[in-house]
This record gives structure tokens, C-alpha cells and sequence, in this order.
């Protein structure tokens, strides 16, 4: 959904517009990923399914970010 929905193409260029998961978490802020999940309504989903609030969405982001960049 991040990188490659063609439903969500548009809307993500706004955001940002890179080829991997490694460049999305490396080179573009957390403001511009985060805006883009709120935008296309997968933020307010999680929230409600799982009852995150946004401080544990952001760690979260920060955990993948990590791995992303030590594990590619």
C-alpha cells in the first residue's frame, strides 16, 4: 500500500515518491509518511481496529524504520 496500490499512486506522489521501503523510511520524513497514511484513511483503520494511539503508531514507524535500514 506504502509503495505499489495504484489505487493510492496519486495521493502517495504528493507525499513522496520513491522505489523501496529502505528509501521511503531513509530519505522521507515521518510528517510526509504519516500524512499519507491519514490521508488515504489507513491511519483512522488501524486506530480503530487495534485502539493505537498515534504515539505507539509513530514508535512503531521508528521499530520498521530500524529494521528496514539494518536488515536490507
Amino acid at each position: 500500500m506504502l509503495l505499489e496500490c495504484n489505487h493510492y499512486k496519486v495521493v502517495r506522489k504528493r507525499y513522496f515518491n520513491v522505489s523501496s521501503l529502505h528509501e521511503l523510511f531513509d530519505m522521507v520524513s515521518a510528517q510526509n509518511i504519516l500524512g499519507f497514511i491519514r490521508y488515504i484513511g489507513l491511519y483512522r483503520l488501524l486506530y480503530n481496529l487495534t485502539f493505537i494511539r498515534l504515539i505507539d503508531f509513530v514508535s512503531i514507524a521508528i521499530v520498521v524504520k530500524y529494521i528496514v535500514n539494518n536488515f536490507s
